[in-house]
């Protein structure tokens, strides 16, 4: 380790967090690799965010001090900042955005200032860009993109000049490429992708020439694409199609961020595929299907983009009592060991462990346990050396 590595160490251990402020990007010091995380869950029926702490080693869960949490209305998806030290939330009923400082010991949740932030008509997606600079959010109410600069002392959200921006009729997922330099939503019911530059000083977006980009090449399909995901390298992205029952696959051009569909694409899934993740390695893809209740997994071909159906997929997310299990979303920890999947019809989380080398999925003991009420999105805090 460097000296000025450990300097920045010594100069944090006493006390552990006095010199950290709420923040979102990467270069804040993380003095341990074993520093506690935490799982948020967004329960859109009880109005509140449920906090677990997660083990690393194990993955299991454990309730977090304080928890639930309220100030959300109808929360459907969350996203937590890089640093692991800010959590946002889309209120699908307010239309608005809730925002909170995460305190890093504990997972407790405190409403940041000026909390709920004004949003567009029934905000679905949301994401925090890979800088921790900006916020996006997909409004399916009012076809929109909104977007804002966050205020790294406190977690305050100011509007990007020109938010909100045009998108396709009711963007659902929505996501930024890991260099940070492009937005990419799904829209629901055009059956399109949104494609976005990203003004890296002011948080802009400016549509990419060709966007919105048709899901299928039979433009009149209506596929339903619902949430939206790209590959850790920038090289391709995949999106769920809730009323086809597959995942369309797209490569990515590097310079321009346009959209161009992959050959062999698309992939068939489960019975209304919702949610999906892509593996930190690149060599795997989680998809999440609400009505048959499993969890579909593909090896990705990172030459051609391809997928296919590992041995023994898919996976059952489980059941707590008499429930009609209906799992919409899941995300992996910042490892890529362990997928973590609420149930919204359950009331549950369900927990797995993942093989490295297979991608295949193990329930981890104890698991389904209970969450909220309509447990929906989850996000995972993903704290790191600088």
């Amino acid at each position: 380790m460097n000296r000025n590595r450990l300097g920045i160490l010594a100069a944090v251990a006493m006390p552990l967090f006095a010199a950290i402020v709420p923040g979102c990007t990467t270069t804040r010091p993380i003095v341990s690799s074993a520093l506690p995380r935490f799982a948020y869950v967004a329960n859109q029926n009880d109005n509140d965010i449920s906090a677990f702490a997660v083990d690393y080693t194990s993955g299991a869960l454990t309730a977090g001090v304080g928890s639930p949490f309220t100030g959300v209305s109808g929360p459907r998806n969350v996203a937590v900042c890089p640093s692991g030290q800010l959590l946002y939330v889309a209120n699908g009923n307010t239309n608005g955005i809730s925002g909170y400082q995460i305190n890093l010991t504990t997972g407790t949740l405190t409403p940041a200032p000026g909390s709920p932030f004004a949003g567009g008509t029934a905000p679905r997606g949301i994401t925090v860009d890979p800088t921790g600079s900006f916020v996006y959010v997909a409004n399916s109410g009012d076809n929109t993109i909104s977007g804002y600069a966050i205020n790294g002392n406190n977690g305050t959200l100011t509007p990007v000049p020109g938010s909100p921006f045009a998108a396709g009729t009711s963007p659902f997922g929505i996501t930024v490429d890991p260099t940070g330099r492009f937005v990419y939503a799904a829209n629901h019911k055009s059956s399109d992708i949104s494609a976005y530059i990203i003004n890296a000083k002011t948080g802009a977006l400016t549509e990419i020439t060709g966007s919105p980009f048709a899901d299928v090449e039979e433009e009149e399909e209506n596929t339903g694409p619902f949430e939206i995901a790209v590959t850790p390298t920038d090289s391709f992205l995949y999106v769920t199609n809730h009323f086809t029952n597959n995942v369309a696959g797209f490569s990515i051009n590097a310079s321009s961020g346009a959209l161009t569909p992959i050959a062999s694409g698309p992939f068939n899934a489960g019975n209304e595929p919702f949610g999906i993740q892509v593996a930190p390695s690149g060599d795997f893809v989680y998809v999440v299907n609400r009505a048959s209740a499993n969890i579909y997994v593909y090896s990705l071909d990172t030459s051609t983009g391809a997928l296919m159906q590992i041995q023994d997929s898919p996976y059952s997310v489980g059941e707590i009592g008499e429930c009609n299990p209906s799992p919409y979303e899941g995300a992996l920890d910042a490892t890529g060991r362990f997928l973590y999947v609420p149930d919204n019809g359950c009331g549950a989380i369900s927990a797995f462990s993942v093989d490295a080398a297979t991608g295949a999925l193990t329930m981890l003991s104890g698991f389904p346990i209970a969450a909220g009420n309509g447990p929906y999105g989850v996000a995972i805090s993903r704290l790191r050396l600088d």
